[in-house]
């Protein structure tokens, strides 16, 4: 008697090779799994580690490079005080050495003098410092005094300062003014531009004051 087979049953055939999964391979498959996850939690941590160092020592490289740039910057400023300070106390020097010298003479260049002043003065318009002013009643001599003096500064004083003298002080709108030019150091180029434009130039000789001018230069008066 031959037996029936159920229509609706479907069977697969089994190839060869298949095995049946059996509770000690998913066990060795789950464990395997498991493995693996611990590894790349591994490497992930490492590399985690390993980024944070990273960023650990840049940020130590950039608070060591701004701590630098700050001391720099404060040695810069400490430098510059100094040069500026040194700047400052030489133009003194030089101003005092031209004023003590000229104070124990009664006359340059064949202009005689009675008193030698300082004078500031400050408007709404206008202000302006003369290092040293010679004044003997009918003319006045305005020196300015510079450590080293320059062509430039010689352009200054003819196109500025000089010509603002009478304006800040109109008391003396009637004086007969030459200027002056004083340094310890002055360059042949600087000392040759202010006589030709008329002015005293004067430097410094030993302990003396040595006037500059050809004998019988003409001197500017305004």
């Amino acid at each position: 008697m031959t037996k029936r087979t159920n229509k609706s049953e479907f069977q697969e055939p089994m190839a060869d090779y298949a095995q049946p999964l059996t509770f000690e391979k998913v066990w060795l498959m789950f464990k395997e799994t498991e493995q693996q996850m611990k590894e790349t939690d591994r490497q992930i941590k490492e590399t985690d580690r390993i980024l944070t160092e990273k960023f650990q020592e840049t940020d130590r490289q950039f608070k060591e490079s701004r701590l630098q740039m700050q001391e720099t910057d404060r040695a810069l400023k400490h430098a510059t005080k100094i040069v500026s300070g040194l700047g400052i106390n030489i133009g003194e020097q030089a101003e005092e050495y031209f004023k003590g010298a000229l104070e124990n003479m009664d006359e340059i260049f064949g202009i005689p003098y009675e008193q030698v002043a300082s004078m500031e003065k400050k408007n709404k318009s206008f202000q302006g410092q003369y290092n040293i002013v010679l004044y003997n009643g009918d003319k006045m001599v305005v020196i300015e005094v510079k450590n080293k003096l320059h062509p430039k500064d010689v352009d200054d004083f003819h196109t500025r300062k000089l010509p603002l003298f009478k304006k800040l002080f109109p008391e003396y709108a009637d004086k007969k003014i030459i200027g002056g030019l004083a340094a310890l150091t002055v360059p042949k180029d600087a000392a040759y531009r202010a006589e030709e434009m008329g002015y005293l130039v004067m430097s410094r000789w030993g302990q003396k004051i040595k006037v500059l001018n050809k004998k019988g230069a003409g001197l500017r008066e305004v």
